[in-house]
């Protein structure tokens, strides 16, 4: 009876030890990965006078994928250290990026800024995206060390590819331009 037990427990062990535990939307080259081992330190928005009650800003719109298209968020509210934020947010898809019509969705974290996007799915050629923030308190914060980053299921961020980031820290100003997306997910800045 104890090898029978045993034996059981040998060969559950190596089931599930042997599981493939790699995310199914995983980045492919376009990223740089690095190990996190606390929670990253996203850029805060400031709080609003008038906050979201969700705690999200939301656009939605259908997108043919033969052809291609663009969704827009582009959103203020009163707040934080400069009195307004800005947010303005866009991403380009193009022509065949995917096949079918998909309804999609564009998500802004209204506490953290975070950008999430649905439904979750790869690209064929990558969409770009541009996200522009004005009103953030950056007077404690390193510019040097912001980085445009995705969050995988694990926890770690990644490093997203992109043209440039624009920083204004008398303005409260942050901008991304054309972050290369392969996938949706989660993606924001970290300091």
């Amino acid at each position: 009876m104890k090898k029978l037990v045993l034996t059981i427990a040998v060969a559950a062990l190596f089931m599930f030890g042997c599981q493939d535990a790699n995310n199914p939307i995983a980045p492919n080259t376009n990223t740089v990965q690095y190990e996190q081992t606390s929670q990253p330190n996203w850029i805060i928005l400031p709080k609003g006078e008038n906050s979201t009650v969700e705690g999200y800003y939301s656009v939605h719109k259908k997108i043919n994928g033969k052809k291609g298209g663009e969704i827009r968020l582009k959103t203020e509210y009163h707040g934080g250290v400069h009195g307004i934020v800005k947010i303005d947010a866009i991403i380009k898809f193009p022509k065949h990026f995917i096949v079918g019509t998909k309804d999609i969705s564009l998500l802004l974290d209204s506490e953290n800024g975070l950008t999430t996007f649905y439904p979750h799915m790869k690209f064929k050629k990558s969409a770009e995206y541009n996200l522009k923030i004005e009103g953030l308190d950056l007077s404690n914060i390193n510019t040097d060390n912001i980085k445009f980053v995705y969050q995988n299921s694990n926890g770690n961020i990644e490093q997203v590819k992109y043209d440039k980031i624009k920083i204004d820290k008398s303005k409260g100003y942050i901008e991304v331009q054309k972050a290369k997306l392969n996938h949706f997910s989660r993606y924001g800045f970290v300091n």
